[in-house]
């Protein structure tokens, strides 16, 4: 089912499975990708409780592994709502225990302000022994033109070393490619095709600005809490997803560790909530 939010600038469109954003309209124009060019059905699915092809191990034992983790796969139930913000809630129940062990409780805010849309990320621990997580976003911006019109302009200069990927699971090589040191980045179309996704870690920055060769502003990305930033497009596409990542994929051939040892997996205390919050100013 899906359910509406929106002010004078903003409408949002979220559905319950998967608690995805469908489609965000800025003064009248879609700006979500919906898919022009058939390849790619999605629009800004959530990650949990990892990102990527990052296996769950616990206590030895191996889960039955999904790309992103399972909760985009979920019918979520709405806890709370207005007509501006709306709340996505998700529990631990005999189907998720056969893929994530742990007890949870899993809610999703989106609320608007203006031309900002914010989307709260809580994870809460109802039992008496530690969990663990992590959150990931994987939202889509439409583009006017092709996406080597366009840059990302970084808060702070950052050494951009993508981390390259494997073609079919998605686990990292081991190998970087090099863009050098920058703050201002253009996109490359080049790179961008064939399923290849700029994987950017350990960033400094907080906050990315999506702009035109020209330097007119699209987007400004708030992703406090996320420290890897993943750029990625369906070949072809007039669109970019910006997506900020806790975790990062596996390495390729590496053996099996546990999932809470996993760098950028959190741990979350019995009876706590662990937050994330994410913003996205439209222009």
């Amino acid at each position: 089912m899906l359910y509406t939010i929106q002010n004078e600038q903003l409408k949002v469109v979220i559905n319950d499975f998967g608690a995805e954003i469908t489609s965000v309209v800025f003064q009248g124009k879609e700006r979500l990708w919906q898919n022009e060019n058939g390849g790619w059905t999605g629009h800004a699915p959530i990650m949990f409780p990892a990102c990527g092809s990052c296996e769950v191990v616990v206590n030895g034992k191996l889960y039955e592994h999904f790309l992103h983790g399972f909760a985009r796969k979920n019918t979520f139930s709405v806890s709370q709502q207005s007509a501006q913000s709306i709340t996505f809630s998700l529990a631990s129940n005999a189907q998720t225990k056969q893929l994530y062990p742990y007890d949870f409780q899993l809610r999703f805010t989106y609320s608007i302000d203006g031309n900002a849309l914010t989307i709260k990320h809580e994870a809460f621990n109802p039992s008496n022994e530690p969990i663990f997580c992590a959150f990931g976003s994987h939202e889509s911006y439409q583009l006017d033109g092709d996406v080597n019109g366009y840059v990302i302009d970084f808060e702070k200069e950052e050494n951009l070393d993508t981390c390259l990927h494997t073609p079919d699971t998605g686990k990292l090589t081991g190998e970087i490619k090099s863009f050098g040191k920058q703050k201002v980045f253009a996109l490359p179309a080049d790179f961008l095709q064939e399923g290849r996704t700029l994987i950017f870690k350990d960033l400094y920055s907080e906050q990315v600005a999506l702009k035109t060769l020209s330097g007119k502003l699209c987007a400004e990305i708030n992703f406090k809490g996320f420290k890897n930033l993943l750029f990625w497009r369906p070949h072809g596409a007039k669109m970019i997803c910006i997506e900020s990542w806790q975790n990062l994929p596996d390495k390729v051939g590496e053996e099996l560790i546990e999932f809470s040892q996993k760098a950028g997996i959190e741990q979350i205390a019995p009876k706590q909530t662990k937050t994330a919050e994410r913003t996205i100013k439209y222009y």
